[in-house]
């Protein structure tokens, strides 16, 4: 079959005569594949493909792993309030971990969380380096000071360590475990390392932070290294999130020797517009329900969950599929919608299954 051509007229031409003429478009003769083209492998070929993990680890940690790790920071504020904005490439990977039970370990890796429970006991940090090298390895949290927030809380620190061998270092400050408030939320506790051009003098540094004294523990990482810049380069980074569990109680009692403190969220009254006399844009009900106390609200399902409570027998299980019962059919749109949220727990009506769940 002989091949289709349009002739197109160059689009001066076109513009001269004053007309705008849209071109038809080209169809050229098929062509057999070329034998020599590189066909790339399908989807299930690859997955067909074994590929050695720790291989693309080492190939990410060389390439990839400080600038990716610096913009996760970034992200979760640790350069902001820790070294005042200024920003480093992690160029150490950190290997750490929390024993868990005896077959398993929690790893700490970029913003990850990790159970305070699990944070008991010192964890095991490894590294690569040379071993006539000198190092330095700090723990703190810039959101655990119940007394300053501006500054940090110091967990842990080890200085004048010989090539990776932490054991080995100088203990300038004692292990503690993360004691995160309840109700504070997620707090971040930071590792940074550093690398040390020779042997420091840590001894001042050591004799102020003596004791689990809250207030002898405070620390800014700024001052810190601004103060042993010229001596201290940061080379290494991991940071964890951790929440309040009941192993926190046994901090603040056992070893803090103080009263666990306890914090509420206060959330800012909700911003709503002035009320309309005729809203059109949503059902009534819902619009309504925008500008009701939200005690009328929590009565109105408390009313609604103890109706069908026996005191003598346990919750009935939540059902299975909830609007399969259908509707009168001369029942109103927002009666139908309010009676479907009510079935299936949404917005306000999900206090009705705490307990079947």
């Amino acid at each position: 079959m002989a091949a289709c051509m349009t002739v197109r007229r160059p689009i001066g031409s076109l513009v001269r005569a004053g007309k705008l003429i849209l071109a038809q478009p080209v169809r050229y003769r098929w062509k057999p594949p070329d034998k020599d083209a590189v066909i790339y492998p399908t989807f299930s070929e690859r997955l067909a493909v074994h590929i050695d993990m720790d291989v693309m680890k080492d190939i990410w940690n060389r390439e990839s792993m400080p600038k990716h790790v610096c913009r996760i920071a970034e992200h979760y504020g640790i350069f902001h309030d820790m070294f005042d904005g200024a920003h480093f490439y992690p160029v150490v990977p950190l290997e750490i971990n929390y024993d868990c039970t005896e077959e398993y370990v929690t790893p700490v890796c970029y913003g990850n969380v990790i159970p305070a429970s699990e944070t008991s006991k010192v964890p095991s940090v490894s590294y690569s380096s040379k071993e006539d090298s000198l190092w330095t390895l700090l723990l703190s949290s810039p959101d655990g000071n119940l007394e300053d927030n501006s500054q940090e809380i110091l967990h842990w620190a080890v200085g004048n360590i010989p090539g990776n061998v932490i054991g080995r270092g100088e203990q300038l400050c004692e292990y503690l475990p993360p004691f995160p408030p309840r109700g504070a939320g997620y707090l971040r506790y930071v590792f940074t390392l550093f690398k040390q051009e020779g042997r420091m003098n840590y001894s001042e540094f050591q004799l102020s932070l003596q004791g689990a004294s809250l207030r002898k523990r405070s620390f800014s990482m700024y001052q810190f290294y601004k103060t042993n810049e010229d001596n201290l380069t940061p080379a290494g980074l991991a940071f964890f999130q951790c929440e309040w569990d009941k192993s926190v109680t046994s901090v603040f009692h056992h070893v803090l020797d103080m009263k666990e403190p306890v914090f509420e969220f206060l959330h800012p009254p909700e911003y709503l517009p002035a009320q309309l006399q005729f809203p059109h844009k949503e059902p009534f009900n819902l619009y309504l329900d925008m500008y009701r106390d939200v005690k009328d609200l929590q009565e109105e399902v408390l009313k609604l969950k103890l109706r069908d409570v026996d005191p003598t027998k346990p919750p009935a299980p939540r059902l299975k599929y909830p609007n399969m019962d259908a509707l009168p059919q001369n029942a109103p749109s927002w009666l139908r919608e309010k009676v479907q949220h009510q079935r299936l727990g949404r917005y306000q009506w999900k206090d009705l299954y705490v307990d079947r769940d």
